[in-house]
């Protein structure tokens, strides 16, 4: 996958579409109560009564659906996208993943299907074909929704993060030959870090072009280099606020928590799942101090302890992490002009500048002394304080 693959169309879905899908390909039955455009005409969430009665008792009996669109980039990886299906099956069964893929009458949990298309330059409407798939609809409360996340939340999250790695790490699957290469050649995946050069030309400041360029080599040198040395397994490969839920427990005084959306997951190194939370962790906190990112590793660390070589790696998994985030999001932006982008793009960089001034997350990790590495220019510090 390249990124030059994002200029592409996307699917017109009316809500006449939506109920055709459900009640013709998933056969679905009941009337459709509300269907909610979640997310730029993608992602819906379908609310259907069972029962054929008008009965009041009846009306309360509302299922909820998750219908996903993908954009007509990932078509041609059907392959890929069906083995992150499957295992968003296995992890289901195991109480790791909140959806459960719902398969269509001919008992496929992904499928091809033909939709109206438009170009962002053109008014001119024609037809291509998208990947679709339904899900069960996760309850809870969405981590993003909270203002702050107390700390014991945080904590939950290292634990839930680890134990889904070991539970993970070694199973038997058709489709971890896929996940593997799916980790070597998704653009979004961080073995292909090296890729935003292609895409650099989108940041119009030149220290900042300059700041990414160091990011890629260090992490070269200090991750890719080695990372026949990290331990691997399956990793979620997207795991921020919006992607966790809490649910209550029945009869306790807890809440558990659940994974959504796998659509990143792959076989690869785990400390690259670490990194992900943490990256998020720092850019809802606005600051390299704010504790909790230490609070998630402590969580994890209960019950999966990091490895040399992984604690060595992480610094520059972060900054890697935090540097794809920031030029994919200027890249898509000058794409489609509503591209809902994951970070602000000035206190990102601003972000991304302290860290890697600073060489360390402080209370979590520094940059190794195993290597020379180059001081930062003045011009760097001074485009970031």
């Amino acid at each position: 996958m390249e990124w030059s693959e994002f200029k592409n169309h996307k699917a017109v879905i009316t809500e006449e579409i939506v109920e055709r899908i459900i009640h013709e390909d998933y056969g679905l039955p009941g009337q459709i109560m509300n269907i909610v455009d979640l997310h730029s005409g993608q992602v819906f969430l379908v609310e259907v009564r069972r029962g054929d009665s008008d009965a009041i008792e009846n009306m309360m009996k509302c299922e909820k659906y998750l219908l996903k669109v993908l954009s007509g980039t990932f078509t041609k990886y059907a392959e890929e996208v069906r083995a992150t299906t499957e295992l968003m099956t296995r992890l289901h069964g195991l109480g790791l993943n909140g959806q459960s893929p719902i398969p269509n009458k001919r008992g496929e949990i992904l499928q091809l299907l033909e939709f109206p298309i438009t170009e962002d330059d053109s008014s001119k409407l024609c037809k291509a074909q998208f990947l679709v798939r339904l899900f069960s609809f996760v309850e809870g409360r969405v981590v993003n929704s909270l203002n702050d996340l107390p700390d014991e939340i945080i904590t939950q999250l290292g634990a839930k993060t680890a134990r889904m790695h070991l539970a993970v790490m070694n199973i038997i699957t058709g489709y971890r030959r896929v996940l593997e290469d799916w980790g070597i050649s998704n653009v979004w995946c961080p073995a292909r870090t090296h890729k935003l050069r292609d895409i650099l030309h989108v940041i119009d400041v030149q220290e900042r072009r300059e700041l990414v360029e160091e990011v890629i080599q260090a992490f070269q040198e200090n991750v890719v280099e080695i990372s026949d040395q990290l331990p691997k397994g399956y990793i979620h490969g997207d795991i921020k606020a919006r992607n966790i839920f809490l649910q209550p427990v029945q009869g306790e005084n807890e809440t558990s928590m659940v994974f959504i959306d796998f659509d990143d997951a792959a076989y690869t190194c785990l400390v690259h799942d670490v990194a992900t939370v943490i990256t998020f962790i720092l850019i809802d906190g606005k600051s390299l101090e704010y504790p909790k990112a230490a609070l998630f590793l402590k969580g994890y660390e209960q019950h999966r302890q990091l490895t040399r070589k992984e604690t060595s790696a992480l610094f520059y998994c972060v900054a890697a992490r935090l540097a794809v985030l920031l030029v994919a999001d200027a890249f898509m932006a000058s794409l489609r002009r509503d591209h809902e982008g994951v970070l602000d793009q000035t206190p990102g960089w601003e972000l991304l500048g302290d860290l890697w001034r600073l060489g360390e997350i402080p209370h979590v990790s520094h940059r190794p002394q195993m290597r020379q590495i180059n001081p930062l220019p003045k011009s760097y510090v001074e485009a970031y304080l």
